[in-house]
């Protein structure tokens, strides 16, 4: 996802809310449940950015629904129309999260669905190879022929069968 300088200071305000009331665990699930919200319902993304419902009518339906932090980092965004930050502001939010935890992120790119437990052995043995602790994110990239590619900060790990292709066919081109 593209750097938004808005996203990330309103995450940043929201982690230093979440921090100081002792609730970022909780305000990390009400902000990815947002997130879902809004990226899977288009009402809820019509509610929440149209200019004829007044931030007023949008506090009384989500209030006491999130952590105080998140209700309160809502309350700014819908109040300033700019609800369109939230799925970006989520991911900043997590970002956050896992610096503050000392985890990496690991971006697991697949062309299908994995299955919960392929996920967590992949993050088990990048964790294990990389001495840290990893929170895994699946990608899907439907371009990819198969196989899969691994992201964690700088690292990459291409294990994709067009990589494959590609260096069988450098190998016999040689």
């Amino acid at each position: 996802m593209k750097f938004n300088l808005h996203a990330h200071r309103n995450a940043l305000i929201l982690f230093k809310l979440a921090l100081e009331s002792g609730d970022l665990d909780a305000a990390q699930k009400d902000i990815e449940l947002l997130k879902t919200a809004v990226e899977s319902n288009p009402a809820v993304w019509d509610l929440l950015s149209h200019p004829l419902v007044p931030a007023a009518i949008n506090d009384e339906i989500f209030k006491n629904k999130f952590t105080k932090s998140v209700s309160s980092m809502l309350e700014l965004i819908v109040a300033k129309r700019q609800a369109r930050l939230i799925p970006a502001m989520a991911e900043e939010f997590r970002a956050l999260m896992n610096k503050y935890k000392k985890v990496e992120e690991l971006t697991v790119e697949t062309a299908i669905s994995l299955e919960p437990a392929q996920l967590k052995a992949i993050g088990d043995k990048i964790s294990r190879l990389r001495g840290s602790a990893v929170a895994v994110k699946e990608r899907l990239n439907p371009e990819l022929l198969g196989g899969l590619i691994l992201r964690c900060n700088e690292w990459t790990a291409d294990f994709s069968f067009r990589s494959q292709l590609e260096s069988l066919r450098r190998r016999l081109s040689e």
